[in-house]
């Protein structure tokens, strides 16, 4: 219902309400540079201390090099392919919680499965 309310804004601006769900900081070293101001998630190995989520779209893993699949920084313009407007539904797994085989992706950091209208 939250997407229903904001269909112009950007996924981040829902993700960063997620339980397990951080903004990457700023500072240190390389790789936590890489999600400095981004939506991140704990990894369960350090380095790096927070790493981007493997995201899955209706139920297929999402190919990175094609870009993120949603927008990554809170409080920008959508650009990315997915945005409230064509999200029904999104479900957040962190790198700590029990998820379905299906969405495991990286074990080392969590997942976001995101489901289309």
């Amino acid at each position: 219902s939250d997407l229903e309310k904001s269909p112009a804004a950007n996924l981040a601006d829902f993700l960063i309400h997620a339980a397990g769900v951080t903004i990457g900081t700023c500072g240190g070293g390389r790789t936590r540079n890489q999600q400095c101001g981004r939506v991140s998630m704990r990894s369960t190995t350090i380095p790096p201390s927070y790493c981007q989520p493997t995201f899955f779209v209706d139920g297929f893993e999402w190919n990175p090099r094609m870009g993120a699949a949603t927008d990554l920084t809170p409080g920008t313009p959508p650009q990315a392919p997915y945005t409230p407007a064509n999200v029904k539904a999104v479900e957040v797994y962190s790198s700590e919680r029990n998820r379905p085989l299906a969405f495991e992706g990286d074990p080392t950091c969590g997942a976001v499965v995101i489901w289309t209208k």
